[in-house]
């Protein structure tokens, strides 16, 4: 995969096309000229500018089809949620990204949150009489937040599907306020991490022999060392 400027493409796309049509690339002036006016040369030409174009829609990246860069979900998307009626938690999310004008926005996970409530003792696994197949129920503290417990599902085959009153929809929607606001703060404290070593690996460079015995301290503690082959 390579990735070209946008900038230099449209340049190509410009030159390409006056020449196609015989003219000076550069003043777009017409010009007599025995290799621009032969038919193969103009259609040759007229491919390249094709694939130049095609370059240009794919964001100047040759090889993988361009992907639009996805933004986290906004939390105050959550806030111009409205009740409609029951439903179970993945067709509560949906609704919680309906508020969303940009579809280059990072969605919700249900399993995810599923297990995020499970750790702070919302739900549990259950295994329904005669089946194997373990599912998602309400705990005693879930059914207070109004989640409820529905069997589904044909003879023999019937699973758990925890639904999601009015109560328990703007309950999942403070939730998941929460998790978003833990994510941004984690992200917030690792560019903090990120930043604070990166200072340390410039303060390193400049005391060479300093960073080098902190490295032969660490190492030492961690695997056999040669000293002599260690750089830095």
């Amino acid at each position: 995969m390579k990735e070209f400027d946008p900038k230099r493409i449209d340049t190509a796309l410009i030159y390409i096309a006056r020449m196609a049509e015989g003219r000076n690339p550069a003043n777009n002036r017409p010009v007599s000229n025995e290799v621009l006016d032969n038919p193969n040369v103009i259609r040759c030409l007229h491919f390249v500018e094709e694939v130049l174009q095609e370059v240009k829609e794919n964001h100047g990246i040759v090889g993988k089809k361009y992907q639009h860069p996805r933004s986290d979900f906004p939390v105050e998307a959550l806030e111009k949620f409205e009740y409609r009626r029951d439903k179970p938690i993945s067709h509560v999310l949906k609704q919680f990204a309906e508020a969303i004008p940009d579809e280059h926005v990072k969605g919700l996970n249900p399993a995810a949150i599923n297990k995020w409530l499970a750790t702070q003792g919302y739900l549990e696994k259950q295994k329904l009489p005669g089946s194997e197949k373990e599912s998602w129920a309400p705990t005693v503290l879930g059914r207070e937040k109004g989640l409820y417990a529905e069997t589904r599902g044909e003879a023999g085959r019937e699973y758990i599907s925890v639904m999601y009153n009015k109560e328990g929809q703007y309950f999942l929607a403070d939730c998941v306020r929460q998790i978003l606001e833990a994510r941004a703060d984690l992200y917030a404290a690792r560019i903090e991490t990120l930043v604070a070593l990166v200072q340390f690996a410039r303060d390193a460079v400049k005391h060479r022999a300093y960073a080098q015995s902190i490295l032969l301290i660490v190492l030492r503690n961690i695997a056999p060392v040669h000293r002599d082959s260690l750089t830095l």
